[in-house]
């Protein structure tokens, strides 16, 4: 089933940071919401049309009627799907085209500690570029960037990204209320960063497990209780998978929504020594990444009605860099492409891959002449 959200206002999603009115004066909000907030505002809306299925004893073991539940994606949306910005892409410095250049793998000829034998870096390096973390890109662009069949200009191959913001923050000044007498508390004013999405742009999120939840309704997102407007719909997500054949048979991951790992950017199933390691069969050597700033995530436990661990996650947009044995290529399209990859904390119910965290999607990497 896939639906679109419509948020009806402001939205507000806490980042990592503590925040206590009287300690702290700002409160900041996350763009994108992690996927954890959709399969709790989902689960909820489940619950609140069918309140005679909530059985808190249950929650998260297979009599909870929601365990079925998994998303698949998350995505922006106005006339296409939007996504974020792959990380191994810049931008000039003096851009005025909107286009983002593609990073090229080039030999490390430096001593550090950095773990790989190869950095990715500007094909022109003359100009000065920055990071194009917090952009935005459409359906065809990822396709293009995906299939390595991009167009270029003397400073190299590049994407087309969004030129206009999709999101404006506002900020909301407010003030603490003493429970008892009702009125204003001394020192407690505070101010919080709310998101307000563009006019054309919902949320479209496609899900598995739910069957008889009704095709339209009403979620509640976020923080302060905001609440959205979701109906069902009728729209292709499916991004086209790459040809990898190639001689060296290098690929590349690009993560559309945060993931977690359990060895902070590196993947559990990869060895920190050699980095090598084996995923679902299918041995991968990780020769080089584009990673962008951690995510601290947490979260409630409708179960145990206590927060979860603060966790930290792989931003999205970012992207590893893969070897692999040639004949494993189709292997590699069926594991990653379209497909939610996270690692599984021992102390987690739920597992974050069935939350939506991780959606992957497989690239071609130019191999070099």
């Amino acid at each position: 089933m896939k639906i679109s959200v419509k948020p009806l206002d402001t939205l507000f999603f806490r980042d990592g940071k503590p925040f206590s009115m009287g300690e702290d004066v700002v409160a900041q909000s996350i763009f994108p919401p992690p996927p954890s907030v959709f399969y709790g505002a989902i689960r909820s809306a489940y619950f609140g049309q069918f309140p005679h299925k909530f059985n808190q004893d249950v929650l998260n073991t297979p009599d909870d009627p929601t365990c079925e539940l998994h998303i698949k994606g998350i995505y922006l949306y106005d006339y296409s799907i939007i996504f974020p910005i792959p990380l191994d892409v810049v931008i000039d410095s003096e851009d005025k085209e909107y286009r983002a250049y593609l990073l090229q793998r080039t030999p490390l000829n430096f001593y550090s500690n950095y773990p790989f034998q190869q950095i990715l870096a500007p094909t022109d390096s003359t100009a000065m570029y920055c990071s194009a973390e917090g952009k935005y890109i459409r359906r065809k662009e990822l396709e293009k960037y995906l299939s390595g069949n991009l167009e270029s200009d003397e400073k190299g191959k590049y994407i087309n990204y969004i030129s206009h913001q999709i999101v404006e923050t506002e900020t909301k000044v407010g003030i603490a209320i003493d429970p008892r007498t009702k009125k204003a508390e001394e020192s407690k004013l505070y101010r919080i960063g709310m998101k307000r999405l563009d006019e054309d742009v919902k949320f479209i999120v496609h899900f598995e497990g739910l069957d008889d939840m009704k095709e339209s309704g009403i979620l509640r997102l976020g923080g302060e209780g905001k609440t959205a407007v979701y109906e069902q719909e009728e729209l292709s997500t499916k991004i086209k998978a790459p040809d990898l054949s190639n001689e060296e048979g290098i690929f590349k991951l690009y993560f559309a929504t945060p993931a977690y790992f359990t060895n902070g950017w590196l993947p559990g199933w990869i060895n920190p020594e050699t980095m090598k390691g084996e995923y679902k069969g299918v041995e991968v050597e990780l020769i080089t990444a584009a990673v962008g700033k951690y995510l601290s995530l947490g979260g409630f436990d409708m179960k145990k009605r206590y927060p979860k661990p603060m966790r930290r996650f792989v931003g999205a947009g970012s992207v590893y860099y893969f070897k692999t044995d040639p004949e494993n290529t189709d292997n590699v399209i069926e594991l990653f492409h379209n497909q939610c990859i996270s690692d599984r904390p021992n102390d987690e119910e739920l597992s974050y891959t069935q939350q939506g965290y991780g959606l992957c999607y497989v690239g071609k990497v130019e191999v070099e002449q």
